[in-house]
């Protein structure tokens, strides 16, 4: 598969997993990369989850960071930063997940990332056209204020997912809990249940079962 707007690069709802397979690589290592992410729909509010990008050879351990800016024509102002993050020195997908970074609605954001230099130069696929892209060559951290850099129509293999923030308070759905701690008042050789179970106890001088829910708090 190819860099593809929406599938490895930009906003994505799945994490992608296999080789890019770009038509060709940057060297990223001691830049920092923007790439056109998307714009958040006007209903609904949503949330980045995770980040990654596609380190295309092996090369030496460093630091990277991953950041979410806004920006309308060009990349504006940094809104989420994770400035920690060990590369490893393999190639593939280097993520920074557990993230909870709120957007806000209808309103256009890019994703970035910035790799400290190593003696290995480090790539990163992408496509020459088909996206909007920029590359600041003089930054060892992701910037505050994006402020320049070479604007392009590169599709890198950056990618941000998003997910929709489900409100708690009006939401019908609910969670299903498989495993119930044990309460008080069970019979005798009676063991920690898992899920909806019925308890059948005889009761004394009494051919008629009773039930009991067990297993709920």
């Amino acid at each position: 598969m190819t860099v593809i707007l929406g599938v490895n690069s930009g906003f994505v709802e799945i994490p992608p997993t296999g080789k890019p397979k770009g038509s060709g690589t940057s060297t990223v290592d001691g830049h920092a990369w923007a790439a056109r992410a998307g714009t958040t729909p006007s209903t609904g509010n949503y949330r980045v989850t995770e980040i990654g990008w596609y380190c295309a050879n092996a090369s030496q351990e460093t630091n990277f960071e991953v950041g979410i800016y806004d920006g309308i024509d060009d990349v504006g102002a940094l809104n989420f930063v994770s400035r920690t993050n060990a590369k490893g020195t393999d190639v593939g997908w280097k993520r920074v997940k557990n993230l909870n970074w709120e957007l806000d609605q209808n309103k256009p954001y890019w994703v970035a990332m910035q790799c400290d230099a190593t003696a290995t130069n480090t790539t990163m696929d992408r496509e020459v056209t088909g996206g909007e892209g920029d590359v600041d060559t003089t930054q060892a951290t992701l910037p505050d204020l994006w402020g320049g850099g070479a604007h392009n129509n590169y599709v890198y293999a950056i990618y941000a997912k998003i997910e929709k923030i489900i409100d708690s308070s009006t939401s019908t759905q609910k969670e299903v809990r498989t495993n119930w701690p044990n309460t008080s008042g069970l019979t005798a050789r009676t063991t920690k249940q898992t899920g909806r179970t019925m308890n059948l106890i005889p009761e004394k001088g009494s051919l008629t079962r009773r039930r009991e829910k067990a297993g709920f708090t």
